[in-house]
């Protein structure tokens, strides 16, 4: 049930509770399901599910029904190597590799696709208990770098090691601690990493498109300068951490697109509560990937032995209008109501809002020049896979 045009003051209602009331001129009532998990982030749009920055009050619960046909897809989980990988399959058969972050969104994808080829996975985690079965489970807070002798025994005979720890960038305002918190994540457990793995040992690290900063013109490639925003500082201080006396593979990663969760699915609960629309003006381009291809190109780096600094992210960027446009044709819901830059601001904050209202245009040049081929080129086919099994519910 959805209404339209809700009094000042109106609750919020999904699953039998009511989660707040917005102190806005309208809101929406939507006992949607595909809520459950994202109270506020169907307003902003992408990226924030914070509700401290409105006016927020508790009140009495309330029962509202809803269809027990809403469409909720299970996610599709799937090792991202295929047939067409295996070279890199074999190249990995027997490999002992340590995934750090291996419970977030990339992390948990680069396991599976590990234990499918036959490595010997080990991960480092803050929660042990979430790492599959058949890989080996440390315990590990990026945040203060500091290393278990188990761990270091891994580190040290690891023939590779994947870095993809770190506080996710997009939950929650950006205060002084928020922004210590982000950057001890990553500065401080990439620069123990980089300080104790083996020799011989093969490096993948994280990064981000953020590097180039918000808002920037123009195309960007790996050559281009870094941006001056927060983000960007950031980037290029988790890229300066990695360095040390072995070669480094550094993955400046667009937003990522996955069945598993992330972006994607955020902006998805919007769209299925028939409230969807892009964020700002809509103009902003949106650099993203694919979750098959971001852990193709992570595990082909190790096969192949593949140094640098890469882009990954599709070969063509797209405006959110676009995305929006397409994630609407996806999930067949109407793309019609954009969310004003205000709001995104009032509940990100200014700085955090940027990840939504600003972008940057950005290609993965060294990438493709290194042969690497995206299987998910195009935005429109990306969201028709990591939707699948929501469509064929249909």
């Amino acid at each position: 049930m959805i209404k339209f045009g809700t009094p000042k003051n109106s609750p919020l209602t999904f699953r039998s509770r009511t989660i707040f009331n917005l102190e806005l001129g309208y809101v929406v009532d939507a006992s949607i399901r595909s809520l459950t998990k994202y109270p506020v982030v169907w307003m902003a749009g992408i990226g924030f599910t914070s509700t401290n920055a409105v006016s927020v009050r508790p009140i009495q619960q309330q029962r509202l029904p809803y269809s027990s046909k809403c469409c909720r897809r299970r996610p599709r989980i799937r090792a991202a190597l295929s047939d067409s990988d295996t070279e890199t399959r074999q190249k990995l058969a027997g490999l002992r590799v340590v995934v750090t972050g291996g419970t977030g969104l990339l992390g948990r994808a680069v396991v599976r696709a590990l234990l499918s080829s036959g490595s010997d996975v080990t991960v480092f985690a803050r929660r042990p208990n979430a790492v599959p079965r058949r890989a080996a489970a440390m315990s590990y807070d990026a945040a203060t770098g500091v290393l278990t002798p188990a761990a270091l025994a891994a580190l040290r005979v690891a023939d590779a090691v994947i870095n993809l720890a770190g506080e996710p960038i997009d939950s929650g305002r950006w205060t002084s601690e928020r922004k210590r918190v982000l950057r001890d994540s990553r500065v401080t457990g990439t620069a123990a990493l980089a300080r104790h793995i083996g020799a011989n040992s093969r490096f993948i690290t994280a990064s981000a498109v953020g590097y180039y900063g918000a808002g920037r013109l123009g195309v960007c490639t790996e050559v281009s300068a870094p941006g001056n925003d927060y983000l960007a500082s950031l980037a290029t201080e988790w890229e300066s951490a990695s360095t040390g006396p072995r070669t480094v593979t550094v993955c400046r990663f667009g937003v990522v697109l996955s069945s598993d969760g992330g972006a994607a699915q955020r902006l998805a609960a919007a769209f299925r509560a028939f409230v969807g629309g892009a964020p700002g003006d809509g103009g902003q381009y949106i650099s993203w990937v694919h979750t098959d291809d971001a852990v193709r190109f992570m595990l082909r780096a190790i096969a192949e032995d593949t140094p640098g600094v890469f882009n990954v992210c599709a070969p063509e960027a797209v405006t959110m209008r676009q995305l929006c446009e397409e994630l609407g044709v996806v999930l067949q819901r109407p793309n019609w109501l954009p969310v004003p830059a205000v709001l995104v601001k009032a509940l990100a904050g200014a700085e955090a809002a940027a990840l939504v209202l600003q972008g940057q245009r950005v290609v993965p040049s060294k990438a493709m020049k290194a042969g690497f081929s995206f299987r998910f080129g195009e935005v429109d086919e990306a969201l028709r896979d990591v939707f699948a099994a929501e469509v064929i519910q249909r």
